[in-house]
């Protein structure tokens, strides 16, 4: 079992997550086969979802962090913001699920 938990709006962030694999599986379809199906394929999506976690997270956490005005990247990553997913900012998920996506870049690489 898997338990998630958010404040705010930090629901968008599964919302990017699934729409962006969602666009990248519809992609897939429509090309066929001539894209595999795989690591190969889904880490890059993984790290483009990561992006654009970032990116819909930076904007909707705005006015927390102009208040705060962040000088270290301890204070940017991790900071009381009202939109959260598992108790950290929206933006910093991001981060561990871009190096999940190039974890598995890597590794189908390697393979």
């Amino acid at each position: 079992m898997f338990i998630v938990w958010w404040t705010g709006r930090g629901y968008l962030g599964f919302v990017v997550l699934l729409a962006t694999m969602i666009v990248a599986g519809v992609l897939l379809a429509a090309v066929g086969p001539s894209l595999p199906d795989g690591p190969i394929y889904w880490g890059p999506v993984l790290m483009v979802a990561s992006v654009a976690n970032w990116i819909v997270g930076s904007r909707i956490n705005r006015k927390t962090l102009d208040r705060l005005r962040p000088t270290a990247v301890r204070q940017r990553l991790i900071y009381r913001a009202r939109n959260r997913v598992m108790s950290v900012p929206m933006e910093t998920v991001s981060i561990p699920l871009g190096l999940v996506g190039l974890g598995m870049l890597i590794m189908a690489v390697i393979r």
